[in-house]
């Protein structure tokens, strides 16, 4: 958040429920490889619940070799900083 304060632009709250979901991410990239063939990074495998989400935060996931970010519209309600 350095990077953005010294634009001068607000800091993004963490958010625990999107590195959460960032985390699931990675894990499910590392293990299910949706990207490779018709997929990108992006992409989630048919292999979990997964469902789409939306919050004014950030979010870090990291599993073996791949890290993902999360950025959303909503404020987090699980953020304890609100």
């Amino acid at each position: 958040m350095d990077y953005r304060k010294s634009l001068g632009l607000p800091a993004i709250p963490f958010s625990p429920s999107l590195t959460f979901v960032a985390q699931l991410h990675a894990r499910d990239l590392e293990i299910n490889r949706p990207h490779c063939g018709p997929g990108n990074m992006h992409s989630w495998s048919d292999r979990g619940p997964w469902s789409r989400s939306a919050w004014r935060s950030i979010g870090v996931g990291i599993y073996g070799s791949y890290a993902v970010v999360w950025f959303g519209r909503e404020p987090d309600p699980l953020n304890p900083e609100k």
